[in-house]
């Protein structure tokens, strides 16, 4: 029954969508946004118990810099903690900080707004030596709960390089950011 409910809700939101979304994306407009993101997991095994936790803020500041196309920046904060017991009891901290522009064009439909974005962000872990670099591509949709206030559910791919100790990781994910659009 919650599969059903998931659809009805998305098609009201996009009806109301078509009511108010449609001026909020004119040029010297603005947009505040962004995201938190809380990840917990552990595995168990004949050999080690791991354990860890992700804690990400990522907030976005962005202008229109014509009809549909933001440019902006955004800044993240990550915090993670990992702990293992094999061979020997273990726990990892670390905090980042990570800075970059990000670009998004929104596509103007009938009912619905639908996006594309891409980001990078230099990324620099505090009280270590390690840094490095994160591309982000995602597509999405705006549902507008109120005039000016959206739901963005998305699906991205990011790509990350880092450096002391080397190395990369490839990510796909989804999941729900908050916008505030400012309407001059």
């Amino acid at each position: 029954m919650k599969f059903i409910q998931l659809p009805v809700v998305l098609i009201f939101l996009s009806i109301y969508t078509l009511s108010y979304g449609q001026s909020v994306l004119d040029k010297g407009n603005y947009q505040l946004g962004g995201s938190v993101t809380y990840d917990r997991g552990k595995s168990n095994n004949a050999y080690f118990h791991d354990k860890y936790t992700d804690i990400q803020l990522s907030p976005e500041y962005s202008y229109f810099v014509m009809d549909n196309l933001l440019i902006g920046g955004l800044i993240s904060f990550d915090y993670n903690k990992y702990e293992w017991t094999y061979p020997d009891h273990y726990l990892s901290r670390s905090k980042s900080l990570g800075i970059g522009p990000l670009v998004k064009y929104y596509f103007r439909t009938d009912n619905l707004i639908p996006f594309i974005s891409a980001s990078a962000t230099y990324n620099k872990y505090l009280d270590e030596d390690e840094h490095g670099y994160n591309l982000n591509f995602s597509t999405g949709l705006d549902f507008f709960i109120a005039k000016s206030l959206a739901l963005e559910p998305f699906i991205s791919y990011s790509t990350s390089n880092y450096y002391k100790p080397d190395s990369d990781s490839k990510q796909f994910s989804f999941g729900l950011r908050l916008s505030y659009f400012i309407i001059k």
